[in-house]
This record gives structure tokens, C-alpha cells and sequence, in this order.
């Protein structure tokens, strides 16, 4: 009986060994963010541009703030809509693009570099 015992601890200490790969997870920290969402703040960036660089109001480019987003919003979504970024938007990397706008001369008529789709689709 003592044998068998002995044996049988042999077999089930020696099944516990690791021989095999080890296997990791790596995390890469991004964050998903709708387009919709990221259309909403990069044509909000916009606007505020605009009203700063005097362009929104009375005989003005826009006469409201609301005309300005309506425009500025078909801007970002041909951008980064949902058939662009079928993934959604790196919510990361979307304050590099409308800090970008904060600092755009305002005669830019277009998105800058840090608003296209190469550097906000996931």
C-alpha cells in the first residue's frame, strides 16, 4: 500500500509541472468613443473657432451657433463617420484634434492633420 501511495504522489506531483508556453495578455489602453459623439466635439472645437475668430453672428459667415454646428458637424462626419471609422474613434487621441482647432489661424478653412481619420479611427 505504502508503494502504491508513493507512486500515485510521483504521477500526480509530476502532472502539475509547466512544460508548455506561457501565454500573456497585452493591453493596448484604448478607449472606444461613438463618431457621433466625436462629430458633436470636434464641430462644437469648431464653432468655438469660429465665434472667437468673429465669424458667427449678424451678417457674418454663420448667423448663429447653431447654423455653424449644423455646417461644421457635415464637416467632421465626412471626416470620421461610422463608413470611415467602423470602429469608432480613438477617445484618446480626439483633445489632440480639437486642441489642434483651438490653435488653427482663423482664415483654415479645413480640418487639421490631427482630425483625420488616420490619427482618430481605431
Amino acid at each position: 500500500m505504502k508503494i502504491i501511495t508513493s507512486a500515485l504522489c510521483v504521477v500526480v506531483l509530476g502532472g502539475c509541472e509547466r512544460g508548455g508556453p506561457v501565454s500573456t495578455t497585452t493591453t493596448t489602453g484604448v478607449v472606444a468613443m461613438p463618431n457621433e459623439t466625436a462629430i458633436d466635439e470636434i464641430a462644437r472645437a469648431r464653432c468655438a473657432r469660429e465665434n472667437a475668430c468673429n465669424n458667427v453672428g449678424d451678417q457674418r459667415m454663420w448667423e448663429s451657433t447653431d447654423a455653424c454646428m449644423h455646417d461644421q458637424r457635415d464637416i467632421a462626419r465626412d471626416a470620421v463617420s461610422i463608413h470611415r471609422c467602423p470602429s469608432g474613434i480613438d477617445a484618446k487621441a480626439l483633445p489632440d484634434c480639437t486642441e489642434a482647432i483651438g490653435r488653427e489661424a482663423c482664415t483654415s478653412p479645413s480640418l487639421p492633420s490631427a482630425c483625420l481619420k488616420t490619427f482618430l479611427c481605431l
